[in-house]
Formats: structure tokens, sequence, C-alpha cells
């Protein structure tokens, strides 16, 4: 069992590296997107605005198939070490497995941090980008009515 829940921690290890990296694109993806308001405009503005705002939606589905994934897996392997918790010891497991499992358990954790931290962030970003737009339109329709 402990093996098991050993290549179980493991593979959720490899999706947190997944997860983290479609994270850093979709943060990417966001700054290139704030770095475009208000610098151009015209036809070749809004077809970069389009392929950014599909990049950002593939980026996104991508990041929560495989925080979906994560949490399935999260409770399987829970429910595994539960499990041995009742007739294994975990502590007991062969060789050096309970070991590697408590390490992967806090490393998934500091990336757990690590990927919410940066999911608030583009959250902040996104309301920020939202504002300078809502902000950007106003303006426009002020030096429209004052007939600049």
């Amino acid at each position: 069992m402990a093996l098991n829940a050993s290549s179980k921690l493991a593979s959720l290890h490899d999706l947190a590296a997944k997860g983290l990296d479609h994270l850093h694109d979709v943060v990417a993806i966001v700054r290139q997107m704030f770095a475009e308001l208000g610098y151009s405009e015209g036809g070749d503005a809004v077809s970069r605005q389009v392929d950014l705002q599909q990049r950002y939606l593939q980026a996104m589905l991508m990041l929560r198939k495989i925080v979906g994934e994560s949490s399935s897996l999260a409770v399987q392997v829970s429910g595994e070490i539960e499990a041995q918790g009742s007739g294994v010891n975990i502590i007991e497991a062969p060789d050096g497995y309970s070991r590697r499992i408590a390490e992967m358990q806090q490393e998934l954790s500091r990336k757990n941090e690590v990927i919410k931290q940066l999911m608030d962030q583009v959250r902040q970003m996104l309301e920020s980008m939202c504002m300078w737009e809502s902000y950007k339109h106003q303006l426009e329709r002020h030096r429209l009515a004052e007939g600049h």
C-alpha cells in the first residue's frame, strides 16, 4: 500500500509541477494583455488582444484540469494514508517510503501555497485590467462628450 501511495504522491508532485507551469503561462499572458492596453489601436491591436484572450482561456482550462486531477488524486492518497493508519503504520513502511511520502507531502504543500499566491496575483491583475479598461472607456466617453 505504501508503494501505491508513494507512486500517487509522485504523480501528484508531477501534476503540481505542470500546474505551476500553466499558472506561470497564465501570469505571462495576463501581463502581456496588461501591457497591450492603451498602447496601440486598430485592427492589429484587436487581433493581438483576441489572440491573448484565447491563449488565456486555453491556459486557464489546462490549469483547471490539472487542479481537478490533483484534487482527485490528493483525496485518493489521503484515503490510502488513512487506511494505512488503521492497519499498517506508515512510519514502518518498507524501504523509506514513509519518509519519501512525508517529504513529497511537504513539497506539495509548499507548491500549493505558491500556486495559491500566484492565482491571487492573477486575480488582482485581472481586476486591475478591468478597472483600467473601464476608466479608459469612461475617459473616451468624456472626451467624445466634450467634442475632443
